[in-house]
C-alpha cells in the first residue's frame, strides 16, 4: 500500500505537471511541432524497446538482485546499451534525410521535416546519458522503497519542463522541447548516484552473469522489439499520411488517453510485479488470489476512466486547448474505447513471474500484425476516423490471448474478469452529467465566473 501510493501520488502529480505544461506549450508553440515531437518520441522508445534484454527485469525478480556483482554486471550493460542506442539514434535521423535526398516520398510528412535529423542528433544523447544512470533506482523499486525514487522524477520532470516553458516564451521554437527533456535526462541519471541509497556502481562484467541477462532477456528482447511495432506503430504509420501539424493534434489527443494506460504501466512495473514476485517465491497458493485483489481496485477506477472519457472528451478538449486542437475531441473520444481492454495487461506481468514470458510475444506479435494490416487499409477506406477505430480495437486480440494463457495455467476466474464491465456504464453517465453541467452553466452566464 505503502509503494502504490508513493507510484500514484508520483504519477498523478507528474501528470499534472504534463498537462500544466502542455496547456501552456501548446499556446506558445504550433501543433507541427508537437508532430515532430510525437515522432521523435516513438523513435526513442522504439530503439529502446528493440534493444531491451531485461536488465531491469532480473534485478526485480532474480534472487541475486542485490547481489553488488550482479548489480555492477547489469550496469555495465546498460552503459554498453546505452552508448549503442546513441549511434542508432543518430543513424536513424540521417538516414531518414538521406532518403528523402536521394528517394523521396516524405516531403510534407513528418518524416520530412528538416529539423528532424539534427533534433534526433541532440535526443540520442539522451540515451547514451540515460546508460549511466544507478540500478539503485531498479533496487528501490525491487523493494518497493520507492520514495526518494519518486521525489527524484519529480523533481527532474520539473526542472525539465521550467526549462521548456521558459525557452519556448523566448524562442517560440521546438529546441525547447528537446533541450528539455535533455537536462531532465542528466539530472535523473547524475542525481540518481546520490541520491537514493545504496552501494555505488562500479564497471564490472561477469562472464557468466552477462550470459544469465542474456538467456533471460531473449523472450523479452523479442517481446519488447515486437512491442513497439504492436504499441506504437500507430505514430509511425499515421506520420505517413498525415501533415505534422494533423499529426500534432492526435498526439494532444494520444497524450490524454495514454495518462490510463501509462498509470497501469507504472503501477503493473513498480508495484504489481515485485509484489507478485514475491508471492509466487515465497506463497505459490495465494498467487491467483493476489492477483483478483488487484484487479478488482484497478478495473474499477479503469472503466469509470473510460466511460467518462468516452462521454465528455470533446468537451473537455474544448475547455482545455483552443480552436487548433479541437479535433483532439473526437480523436480521445475514438481512442478511449481502447482503455476498456487496457486493465488485462496485468494479466501479462504474471505468466511473465510464473516464468511464461514467451506469451507476451504472443500477445505483442498479434497485435503488431493486426494493427499493420488493418490500419492502412481502415485510413484509405474510411479515413482518419477509421484507422482510430482500427487502433483502438487493436488491443482486443490482446484480451483474447490472456484469457486463453489464465485459463491454460489455471488462474483464470472469467467471472472476475469481466465483474467491472458495468462501471464503464457508470463512467459514462457521469460523463454525460458534467456535460450538463457545463451546458446549464453556460446557459446561465455562470461559465466565466467558474472558469476564473
Amino acid at each position: 500500500m505503502s509503494a502504490g501510493s508513493w507510484v500514484l501520488m508520483g504519477y498523478f502529480v507528474s501528470q499534472l505537471m504534463r498537462l500544466g505544461s502542455n496547456l501552456v506549450l501548446t499556446r506558445l508553440l504550433v501543433p507541427e511541432m508537437f508532430g515532430v515531437m510525437a515522432i521523435v518520441t516513438t523513435i526513442n522508445i522504439g530503439v529502446n524497446l528493440c534493444t531491451d534484454i531485461g536488465l531491469k527485469q532480473n534485478i526485480v525478480r532474480h534472487e541475486r538482485g542485490q547481489d553488488p556483482e550482479y548489480l555492477n554486471t547489469a550496469w555495465t550493460l546498460k552503459v554498453i546499451r546505452g552508448a549503442f542506442l546513441c549511434c542508432l539514434i543518430i543513424l536513424i535521423g540521417y538516414g531518414l534525410q538521406w532518403w528523402d535526398g536521394h528517394i523521396g516520398g516524405l516531403k510534407n510528412t513528418v518524416y520530412g521535416h528538416p529539423d528532424l535529423p539534427a533534433i534526433l542528433l541532440v535526443t540520442g544523447f539522451n540515451a547514451f546519458i540515460t546508460g549511466f544512470g544507478s540500478t539503485k533506482i531498479w533496487l528501490a523499486q525491487r523493494n518497493l522503497q520507492l520514495n526518494r525514487v519518486t521525489l527524484l522524477e519529480l523533481a527532474t520532470q520539473l526542472c525539465g519542463i521550467l526549462f521548456m516553458i521558459a525557452w519556448a516564451y523566448r524562442e517560440r521554437s521546438i529546441w525547447g522541447l528537446v533541450l528539455g527533456n535533455l537536462l531532465a535526462t542528466i539530472l535523473l541519471s547524475v542525481f540518481s548516484h546520490f541520491v537514493i541509497q545504496g552501494k555505488n556502481n562500479k564497471f564490472h562484467l561477469n562472464g557468466a552473469i552477462a550470459w544469465e541477462f542474456l538467456h533471460f532477456g531473449k523472450w523479452l528482447f523479442a517481446s519488447a522489439m515486437i512491442t513497439f511495432f504492436a504499441l506504437h506503430g500507430d505514430r509511425v504509420i499515421l506520420g505517413k499520411y498525415l501533415s505534422p501539424d494533423k499529426l500534432g493534434v492526435y498526439a494532444i489527443a494520444f497524450f490524454i488517453a495514454d495518462s490510463v494506460t501509462t498509470i497501469l504501466g507504472k503501477l503493473a512495473d513498480g508495484v504489481f510485479f515485485p509484489l507478485l514476485s514475491e508471492t509466487w517465491r515465497n506463497n505459490k497458493g495465494q498467487l491467483k488470489q493476489k492477483y483478483y485483489k488487484i484487479r478488482m481496485a484497478q478495473d474499477t477506477l479503469v472503466m469509470l476512466v473510460a466511460g467518462f472519457l468516452y462521454a465528455s472528451a470533446p468537451l473537455l478538449i474544448k475547455i482545455l486547448y483552443d480552436d487548433r486542437y479541437r479535433d483532439a475531441g473526437w480523436m480521445l473520444q475514438i481512442l478511449t474505447i481502447s482503455l476498456i481492454g487496457s486493465n488485462y495487461t496485468l494479466g501479462s506481468r504474471l505468466l511473465t513471474v510464473m516464468g511464461y514470458p514467451y506469451v507476451r510475444t504472443v500477445i505483442v506479435s498479434a497485435r503488431a500484425l493486426l494493427l499493420w494490416t488493418t490500419v492502412p487499409v481502415a485510413l484509405k477506406m474510411y479515413g482518419l476516423a477509421g484507422g482510430l477505430y482500427a487502433i483502438s480495437c487493436n488491443i482486443g486480440i490482446e484480451i483474447v490471448i490472456i484469457l486463453i494463457a489464465l485459463y491454460k495455467y489455471n488462474i483464470l476466474n472469467i467471472y472476475r474478469e469481466f465483474l467491472m464491465l458495468p462501471m464503464a456504464v457508470a463512467g459514462f453517465f457521469l460523463g454525460l452529467g458534467f456535460n450538463r453541467l457545463y451546458d446549464y452553466l453556460e446557459q446561465q452566464a455562470l461559465l466565466p465566473y467558474f472558469l476564473q
